[in-house]
């Protein structure tokens, strides 16, 4: 029997080193893509984590600090790679890719820690190479790509990386029979939840699955209310009133209006429009052809229960598959139990906060245990191992072909962004991002072609014309530059960075007193702008020059 589970182990050590290495190979083509969208705040223009040597004061700083002060795990990683690398892409991604291996073989243990429940292996077997299988199809899926790519979404990694190391200790410490092991694994788990929270907030549902694995698979089925149940919901109850008021403050409802502000889009139709976009993600999940993944979806909004007419039906499927949980919760309580899962760890930012309606990096945590039950449920419908293997290896065929056919767009950040244009047109923060890549290769026609375009799509969009002033700088026409800085304000009156360069291009058109102005309050509004200072006081000691030199003499 021990030579039996030594084998049995030596070949699960191989099969997770060889899973590891493909999924290295298929992501190092994508190394050298450069920062994205909120990369560019949180990393490239963040100056907390540009540490130099390791210190207590450096990671505090990068920690709380940061854009995210909330998010203090993932802000140290940045620091890091920063003292290490400083800001070559290539460390960033490859600590990403690393990263998400880690992941993966944390998923294939506690599933294998799950199909272990002496519960779960009486009703549905042995679970046999199923774990691999489940952990492996999640680690080579195309849409865990942006998740991987997508540099700042570390967060959303080492959150689910956390999030399962706390649910692999919390099932290791409930099958523990030594009380010493108990306590070890239970704090590891404790610890796990703390690393998790400080990662990305959407950990805050960690408490709900811990309940659901105690209802579904470690309760005694004879005593459904015991005191045990009754502490764990009291217990959950807390920790979720805790997390609310952490998160969102003293009045969560305001917090939630406010998370509204600047967004084209209101608390209702987001609602609505989400019942559309969860379903978009399992869709994905089940037919991930690179055409359908992009960096931004232009995802139309849903404005009410027939507009557009899939709405409804949207909503009337999430409402179907949440009663089959229900229903099929005593009979197939795996099955229950994944689709709460995938529904469960979407709920915070497919709700009611006021995010961006879709990013496919949000279904990285939803997505591991999707295709769980189907590969139980294939052990039935396919006994015959030639078939099952067939259908297998064109399963991952397809995976690891489109995952590296995704991988091969990120690699570079203008064929990313222009491959987010084709797919989105009517998306102007693509157009702008497109523009703003363009612009930084020097294809500066180009990249005011794309704000163009951003403009004719969005006519109010700010960031539209304050790159078309910056772009329209950069080639000497400070007249165009000027009328388009005059729009921004317009829309942003207390923006530094526009009253300055306004100011710069004023002065460039001989309009001195108009260019001090500006200069002058982009001052006032940020006073250790040292080089608006600079340029102001250059400018007004060429004003006392020109002065001088047209005053006639007496």
């Amino acid at each position: 029997m021990k030579a039996s589970t030594s084998h049995g182990h030596t070949l699960e050590t191989i099969f997770l080193l060889a899973a590891s290495l493909v999924v290295f190979l298929l992501y190092s083509v994508s190394l050298e893509g450069g920062f994205v969208l909120d990369d560019k705040n949180n990393i490239e223009k963040n100056p907390s984590i540009r540490i130099t040597h390791l210190s207590a004061a450096g990671l505090h700083d990068a920690a709380r600090q940061s854009v995210l002060p909330t998010r203090p795990v993932a802000n140290i990683s940045f620091a890091l790679n920063h003292l290490l690398h400083g800001y070559d892409v290539r460390g960033f991604r490859l600590v990403n890719v690393l990263l998400h291996i880690v992941t993966g073989i944390i998923l294939y243990r506690f599933l294998a820690a799950l199909l272990a429940i002496p519960a779960v292996r009486k009703r549905y077997g042995p679970p046999g190479l199923v774990p691999l299988l489940a952990a492996v199809f999640w680690l080579v899926h195309p849409a865990q790509t942006q998740a991987v790519n997508y540099i700042v979404q570390r967060m959303a990694i080492l959150a689910a990386l956390f999030y399962l190391l706390a649910l692999y200790f919390y099932l290791k410490g409930r099958a523990a029979a030594a009380p010493r092991q108990r306590v070890l694994y239970f704090g590891g788990t404790l610890l796990a939840a703390i690393f998790g929270l400080g990662s990305k907030e959407t950990v805050a549902m960690l408490p709900l699955f811990f309940l659901l694995l105690e209802w579904y698979f470690l309760r005694d089925p004879e005593k459904p209310f015991s005191g045990k149940m009754v502490a764990a919901a009291v217990v959950f109850c807390v920790a979720a009133c805790f997390f609310v008021f952490l998160y969102l403050g003293k009045n969560p409802f305001a917090a939630i209006a406010a998370s509204y502000s600047g967004r084209d889009f209101s608390l209702g139709e987001r609602l609505l429009t989400q019942s559309r976009v969860v379903l978009f993600y399992l869709g994905l999940l089940f037919f991930p052809l690179p055409a359908r993944l992009n960096l931004e979806h232009d995802f139309l909004l849903s404005t009410s229960l027939l507009a557009p007419p899939a709405t409804l039906p949207a909503m009337a499927l999430i409402l179907f598959l949440l009663v089959l949980a229900l229903i099929r919760a005593k009979k197939d309580p795996l099955l229950s139990f994944v689709i709460l899962w995938y529904f469960g760890n979407l709920l915070i930012e497919s709700s009611v906060i006021g995010l961006e309606l879709i990013f496919e990096h949000r279904v990285y945590l939803p997505a591991m245990l999707v295709v769980l039950p189907i590969f139980l449920r294939a052990r039935t419908i396919l006994p015959a191992a030639l078939p099952r293997a067939l259908l297998l290896v064109g399963l991952f065929s397809c995976l690891l072909l489109w995952t590296y056919q995704r991988n091969t767009v990120w690699a570079d950040t203008v064929s990313l962004l222009s491959d987010s244009v084709n797919k989105a047109p009517a998306s102007y923060r693509a157009h702008l991002n497109l523009g703003i890549a363009l612009k930084n290769r020097g294809r500066l026609d180009a990249a005011i072609d794309s704000y163009y375009k951003a403009l004719s799509v969005k006519g109010d969009y700010v960031e539209g014309y304050y790159n078309l002033g910056n772009a329209l700088m950069l080639k000497n026409d400070f007249r165009g530059a000027a009328a388009n800085y005059f729009k921004a304000l317009a829309l942003t009156p207390a923006d530094v960075d526009t009253h300055y360069n306004l100011g710069y291009t004023l002065a460039k058109l001989r309009r001195f007193d108009e260019a001090v102005y500006h200069y002058s309050e982009a001052i006032r509004l940020q006073p250790d702008f040292m080089e608006a200072r600079r340029e102001l006081a250059e400018l007004r000691r060429s004003m006392q020059k020109l002065y001088r030199k047209q005053k006639p003499a007496e």
